[in-house]
């Protein structure tokens, strides 16, 4: 199978707190849990979950169009306390 491009959220199992996130895959279903910085000892002490929400072409295109609907996702929900999102992009 082939590698994707995707817009994923990652919720946790302790805590109500989510993430908006976008990847593109090396190898088709490689592991991926996002990649925060400010608020990344949640990862680590909590049970996160990946969702993919939407699949994108593997390509420049798609991946531009992804990243858009990421910035859809995110920017409604910066003031969010529950949104560890830091900014879009």
């Amino acid at each position: 199978m082939n590698p994707r491009i995707y817009v994923y959220k990652i919720t946790f199992e302790e805590t109500p707190d989510w993430y908006w996130g976008i990847h593109k895959e090396k190898k088709y279903g490689e592991y991926y849990m996002g990649s925060p910085v400010t608020n990344a000892w949640k990862w680590e002490f909590y049970t996160p979950h990946l969702q993919i929400l939407e699949l994108f072409p593997y390509t420049d295109e798609g991946w531009k169009e992804a990243r858009e609907v990421e910035d859809r996702c995110i920017k409604p929900d910066l003031n969010n306390p529950l949104c560890l999102n830091e900014a879009t992009g």
